[in-house]
């Protein structure tokens, strides 16, 4: 699975467009940006920038990586954006039996009349939680 960490690292730096900047923004060390860097091109088996000078270069493969980090970053201040505006007397849901484990979340919410929204609360305990 892929260290989301990592992933965050790399795609600040491609967004401030080197790592001196993004340790700035990040307020971590140069050192320690491109430790974590070079974890995650290990993990995914590519590299992801390469100098052309002084300077870095998204390859090809960084390019679609970044392409799929600004998705996922964007999603993730979606939903947190969507937790912060919840309204407070939404009721919560609970399912104990296990037989709901398999269910996709999108037909339990049709089943239970509940609009398909990030916003609705619904939490799944299945009997190995």
């Amino acid at each position: 699975m892929i260290n989301y960490k990592h992933l965050h690292y790399f795609w600040v730096v491609a967004k401030q467009g080197g790592i001196a900047r993004a340790s700035e923004r990040l307020h971590l060390t140069p050192q320690t940006i491109s430790g974590q860097i070079n974890l995650l091109e290990e993990q995914l088996g590519e590299e992801l920038f390469s100098k052309s000078g002084r300077n870095l270069e998204l390859t090809e493969t960084g390019r679609l990586v970044l392409s799929y980090a600004d998705e996922i970053f964007s999603l993730g201040n979606e939903l947190e954006e969507a937790i912060h505006n919840l309204p407070s007397d939404r009721p919560l849901v609970f399912f104990q039996d296990s037989a709901f484990q398999d269910f996709e979340l999108s037909y339990a919410l049709s089943f239970l009349s509940l609009p398909q929204t990030v916003g609705t609360h619904l939490l799944v305990l299945t009997k190995y939680f």
